[in-house]
């Protein structure tokens, strides 16, 4: 579920990327940019998403530091998706949009399973032991392909949720 997760994010990254370039949804700040800044910041959106895309690909694989550093960084997400509650349902209530309300969902209900998953005293065993080589064998094959299916959707959602 934390591949799922970090790839769903690497899609709706890379997903935004084009309309970076085209200067929708960068707001105020780049709205008049000139093109070498939104270029820039398309740059920068693939290189986050192939960073992400490593992270979960690292995970995948088992290692120990990128297994930590997920459950931080989904606890932190937990608590992004209460920073932006308020919002959500401004946006509810003023535009009639959900969409705000489907992130602050994800975050308040998927990162903490996700946590809750790798904190399992058999998730935690599982990952003292396992070898890259074992790891992928584990999580390959049809896995990949299930797993990739997943996050291009729920990326494309998230991508698009100014839009519903």
């Amino acid at each position: 579920m934390g591949v799922a997760f970090d790839w769903a994010l690497a899609a709706q990254i890379l997903i935004m990327a084009p309309f970076f370039a085209l200067g929708v949804g960068l707001g105020d700040a780049l709205a008049g940019a000139a093109l070498a800044a939104r270029i820039g910041v398309v740059v920068a959106s693939v290189v986050a998403a192939l960073i992400v895309v490593g992270i979960g690909e690292a995970l995948r694989r088992g290692n120990r530091y990128v297994w930590l550093f997920q459950i931080g960084f989904n606890a932190l997400l937990f608590f992004s998706g209460f920073y932006g509650l308020g919002d959500s349902f401004a946006e509810l209530t003023q535009h009639g949009h959900v969409s705000s309300l489907v992130r602050s969902a994800v975050l308040l209900i998927i990162s903490p399973v996700i946590v809750l998953l790798l904190t399992r005293p058999q998730t935690r065993a599982w990952i003292k032991i396992v070898t890259p080589k074992k790891a992928m064998a584990r999580h390959g094959g049809r896995w990949i392909v299930y797993i990739a299916l997943w996050p291009a959707i729920g990326g494309a959602l998230i991508a698009f949720n100014g839009y519903y």
